[in-house]
């Protein structure tokens, strides 16, 4: 493997085969979850210094053979989609895999410029960037380079600088500083290997996370229904099964929580939109995905749903906010939970996956919610327009994927029982992949933590769930808050604003695919949320711009070698 990297002529078709399969078998071996739960930094470094010594070799095939090994490593790391859809995956591997493969072409050119560990770092950082930037279904924001430095706080630290696409840059430019090294350049691979390392190392040293003091004090629900249960099972059924898991919960509480959470649509209601009934009044168009009875008596419907179940079964008052003898709750705890939201846009209903807090009295917060929706799951991108698409869709998973996306990052305000203050940033299950909701949380709202809303019930034991738990510490390094993490079906934790994992919920020995509930105060800047910025949430459009333009840049220098075969 070194021989061939190491060699001056192209390697032949086989060798480039050969030496690609072996940098993608590294790549997947290193994802979290696949081989052990954290992943292995070591083999993510390893995987591009084979990837950066191979594909910066012009050859017969090159494209087709980077191609073909980005597409069988993205479908590997990705390989729990099969749970929902096996034949996702031959969609998404071979588009993911093209990100690679074009970073493959920049690279042979950006070989020819500069020095290899730099053509590495910014052809790989490019690609990855767009894959991320690029809206689904064309682009695929889900593990980055960056995230396989979760585990090694002395390194990750670096992301309340230069955040997770920084990280990538870094650990592509160790890669190839190997790379270097294979070919013979000890001084220049050495040095390149220490800027990879080592800048993230100063920058996580220089910097701090915030200073802390306890905030509220959460009790987390997770119920660990299965999703065909979730999805077939009646709305009673899976009510009680969340009102005897909070039941149990609050039993074992040490006190009472200032917040009970539920996770993304685990409470079994839609909940209409304050606007509904007059909008259905006025004749909102009736949506793809709606059957039955239509007009304003739909909203009192839901209404009155939300009254029996929510203020009469959890809170214990009536709709105008006095408290009886009944009720799951305490006195004066908080109600969040996820649940879809019915309300009107540009003349029609529309459904979003929201999330709603619930004051003692009864009343309710605006709703919030998930940016960003999951392919075939969560929208059809415009198909469910076509009676045979929401047909088959009706027929295969029971609904029509016809969400529409909340605009921008969401936040609530939560009042504790000892009468404190919290602004809280609210995320949904795939928004965990994403950078945006945390950083404009902090940016706009200036959040005191993060809470994840998530069902990952879909994917059973599968890496999935440690991919997301891998996002939610670099969000929590890169923005210098807590991330709280509540979900039907594991992994429910807390992670404190420098990336450490300080609770996680376990039965039996067990994260996922149980039932449970995890009590945590969770750790809040100590001098208010506006008092720690990172340098990331104030440098993050700076940032992108670089990974974006950097490359393309780079291209414009002349050929730093008379011999294009070396670097």
């Amino acid at each position: 493997m070194i021989r061939g990297m190491a060699a001056d002529r192209a390697p032949s078709f086989a060798a480039r085969l050969g030496l690609h399969a072996v940098g993608a078998a590294l790549l997947v071996a290193a994802s979290p979850g696949i081989v052990s739960g954290e992943g292995f930094l070591s083999l993510a470094v390893l995987a591009l210094a084979v990837w950066g010594g191979t594909a910066s070799r012009p050859g017969r095939g090159a494209f087709l053979v980077d191609w073909a090994a980005g597409s069988a490593a993205m479908a590997a790391v990705v390989w729990w989609m099969a749970y929902v859809s096996p034949p996702a995956l031959l969609y998404v591997g071979p588009g993911m895999g093209l990100y690679v493969a074009l970073s493959g072409v920049l690279l042979r050119r950006l070989a020819r410029r500069v020095p290899l560990p730099l053509a590495v770092a910014a052809a790989w950082i490019l690609g990855e960037t767009l894959r991320c930037v690029v809206p689904p279904p064309l682009g695929l924001a889900w593990l980055r380079l960056g995230h396989h430095a979760h585990e090694h706080a002395w390194l990750a630290g670096g992301a309340r600088v230069f955040g997770v696409q920084g990280m990538g840059f870094c650990l592509a430019l160790a890669g190839g500083a190997l790379a270097q090294l294979a070919r013979g350049n000890r001084t220049s691979g050495l040095a390149f290997l220490a800027a990879g390392l080592g800048v993230p190392a100063l920058a996580a040293a220089v910097t701090r996370p915030p200073e802390v003091v306890d905030g509220p004090r959460l009790l987390l629900i997770q119920m660990g229904v299965p999703q065909e249960r979730k999805r077939l099972g009646s709305p009673a059924e899976l009510l009680e099964a969340g009102i005897d898991m909070t039941r149990r919960g609050l039993a074992e509480a040490s006190a009472p929580p200032d917040l009970v959470c539920w996770g993304e649509t685990m409470l079994p209601l839609a909940i209409a939109d304050p606007d509904l009934a007059e909008a259905l009044r006025a004749g909102a168009e009736r949506p793809h995905w709606m059957t039955g009875p239509w007009g304003p008596e739909v909203a009192l419907r839901l209404d009155a749903n939300e009254d029996f179940v929510v203020l009469g079964e959890i809170l214990g008052v009536s709709p105008d906010g006095e408290r009886g003898a009944g009720g799951l709750l305490p006195e004066g705890t908080r109600f969040l939970a996820g649940a879809e939201q019915w309300a009107p846009a540009n003349g029609r209903v529309v459904r979003r996956v929201a999330a709603f807090l619930w004051e003692p009295d009864g009343s309710r917060a605006p709703a919030v919610g998930k940016q960003h929706l999951v392919p075939g799951a969560e929208t059809m991108v415009g198909l469910e327009r076509f009676e045979w698409v929401r047909e088959a869709c009706r027929e295969n998973i029971g609904y029509v994927p016809s969400f529409e996306p909340f605009d921008g990052a969401g936040a609530v305000a939560l009042e504790t029982r000892d009468g404190r203050h919290f602004d809280v940033g609210i995320s949904i299950c795939f928004d965990n992949a994403f950078v945006d909701p945390y950083v404009d949380a902090v940016a706009e709202h200036g959040v005191d933590f993060h809470l994840v809303l998530s069902n990952e019930a879909w994917y059973g034991q599968s890496c999935e769930l440690d991919q997301m738990i891998a996002f939610s510490k670099l969000a929590a390094i890169a923005t210098g808050r807590s991330v709280v993490r509540t979900t039907n079906s594991g992994v429910t934790a807390l992670i404190g604003p420098g990336g450490e994992e300080l609770e996680r919920l376990l039965v039996d020995g067990r994260d996922r695919e149980v039932g449970g509930a995890l009590e945590v105060v969770v750790p809040v800047p100590a001098g208010g949320s506006g008092a720690h910025r990172t340098p990331f949430v104030r440098l993050r459009p700076a940032w992108l711009a670089i990974w974006l333009a950097g490359p393309l840049l780079l291209l414009l220098r002349r050929s730093a070698s008379p011999n294009p075969g070396r670097a």
